[in-house]
């Protein structure tokens, strides 16, 4: 229902765009091309400064409204996520069309900076952290 909608919202706002000299037929073909027009991806993964990025307002929101119908912008944060658990999950993570991407940004570290003593489980050190942000980039 919803993507029949913005279909006709999409066929409606051609029309009007469209100079009376094209068919329907030209509209409906600029519509249908709308959709499946191929568009490159902006990735963003990260922790929970990343995930609440996308939130009403958040900075990754405000790219894909500032980049709409220019760039499919994913936001792949994950809240309390270290760079350990962030790049296991990311290898298994569908990253856009066939897997690339134009921009992949690595907002990572807040969580791997937890003191050992006060959370092991998430402390990663320094050398490690460095040697995956190295490797993924």
């Amino acid at each position: 229902m919803e993507n029949l909608l913005l279909r006709l919202l999409l066929r409606l706002y051609l029309l009007l765009l469209c100079d009376c000299s094209e068919t329907a037929a030209d509209c409906d073909a600029m519509a249908a091309d709308a959709f499946v027009e191929a568009r490159p991806s902006m990735i963003f993964l990260g922790d929970s400064i990343t995930q609440q990025g996308g939130a009403d307002g958040g900075w990754v929101s405000q790219l894909a409204w500032r980049y709409q119908r220019r760039a499919d912008v994913l936001n792949r944060g994950f809240s309390g996520y270290n760079t350990r658990w962030t790049l296991a999950a990311a290898s298994s993570l569908q990253l856009g069309p066939q897997g690339g991407a134009a921009l992949t940004v690595l907002f990572l570290g807040a969580n791997d900076a937890a003191l050992h003593s006060l959370n092991p489980r998430q402390h990663v050190p320094l050398p490690e952290y460095e040697r995956k942000c190295v490797q993924k980039a």
